[in-house]
């Protein structure tokens, strides 16, 4: 299957082949780190890729990667071009990197400072899993207690609660959404795998996955989190982009295609074709409402000191610290109110069978005396 890849320093789109699956930002992270150090030491490039080929720890994508570089150097290939024929194996924000590098004559210090990237990178997603597992696995637990409850706790009681004249009103409460959920539960699967692919498919829906990525930085809480999450992915790939040489314009373009979100790499193309008219980085931001107003105010003290690079650095690092601030602080709050909404259906489900119950008790009790 074709994909039309990253734009190039020529203006082109690059037509690129998709080889396999992308490698993980923490195995990007180690071949990197190892790949420098060797350059770095003085290792040629084409013995340090073969070692790389024929590395028995590493994955069996990697090797296989390494031996199709390897072999395109070899011919005569550079190393940045060999890369991008593994496409999408080697990210575009990496591909460019490593060509600048070449130019440059920099190419083991480029591979450690992106090593680094990746590693922060890697260890922000591991935290946003970790943060969200406890909920999932309550969420889980929650949907098997409703299961239970619809199809093993109720109809043990039906036959008692088919004699009652009147049902308390949590009683009628809980048979009516149970009778709903057993009338239509076709239809909430087929829901809920429509949403799931809808969601999943989205991004390839031009409009429509713009649209979701908008919607998604305004949600109430998760909106702001996502925003500076992928706002500080946009400013650690944009310092390195910049570190490396690659001109303002370009790297504004494949450092919002790296964000993670459409919204914001649109917000990005807009910003650089504002600076390519003329504008200074931090006025063209401030047109895009979509960036965090700190990345903005950084960045103008940076082209007022001179020093943009390292500030922007700077800005991915501090932004990076606040989200996974606030991810503990999600965590946390979200931890004790799954736990309180599992406790207030429980109760309620065991008032509703409860209360009939005991009425029935009373019932008797009263026939007798």
């Amino acid at each position: 299957m074709e994909k039309y890849g990253y734009i190039g320093a020529e203006g082109r789109k690059h037509r690129i082949l998709r080889m396999g699956p992308a490698l993980p930002e923490g195995v990007l992270s180690e071949i990197t780190r190892e790949l420098g150090t060797m350059l770095a030491a003085g290792v040629p490039l084409s013995k340090a890729l073969l070692v790389f080929s024929d590395k028995e720890q590493a994955k069996p994508a990697v090797r296989k990667a390494f031996r199709k570089v390897y072999s395109l150097v070899c011919q005569g290939m550079s190393l940045w071009q060999a890369m991008e024929e593994q496409s999408p194996a080697f990210p575009p924000v990496m591909i460019q990197c490593v060509r600048a590098a070449e130019q440059s004559g920099c190419l083991g210090q480029t591979l450690l400072e992106l090593s680094e990237d990746y590693r922060r990178e890697h260890e922000l997603k591991s935290q946003m899993r970790a943060a969200l597992l406890y909920p999932k696995i309550l969420m889980v637990l929650l949907a098997g207690m409703l299961w239970l409850m619809v199809y093993i706790i109720l109809p043990q009681f039906a036959p008692l609660f088919s004699y009652m004249e009147e049902l308390p009103w949590p009683t009628k409460i809980l048979y009516g959404l149970t009778d709903g959920i057993r009338r239509c539960w076709p239809m909430l699967i087929a829901a809920v795998f429509a949403a799931v692919i809808l969601e999943r498919t989205a991004g390839r829906m031009g409009w429509i996955g713009l649209q979701r990525d908008r919607i998604r930085l305004k949600i109430p809480i998760l909106g702001p989190l996502r925003k500076m999450i992928c706002t500080a992915r946009f400013a650690r790939v944009l310092c390195s982009l910049y570190e490396a040489g690659i001109p303002l314009p370009e790297a504004l373009r494949i450092a919002g295609g790296a964000a993670g979100n459409a919204w914001l790499e649109r917000k990005a193309q807009e910003t650089a074709y504002l600076v390519e008219q003329g504008f200074r980085l931090s006025d063209a931001l401030e047109q895009e409402t979509v960036f965090l107003k700190k990345l903005i105010f950084i960045v103008q003290a940076g082209e007022e000191s001179g020093q943009l690079s390292p500030m922007l650095r700077s800005a991915s690092q501090s932004m990076e610290y606040d989200g996974r601030q606030a991810l503990r602080r999600l965590a946390s709050y979200l931890e004790p109110g799954m736990i309180l909404v599992m406790a207030v259906l429980i109760g309620f489900v065991m008032a509703a069978v409860l209360m009939p119950v005991y009425a029935s008790y009373e019932g008797i009790g009263q026939m007798i005396y």
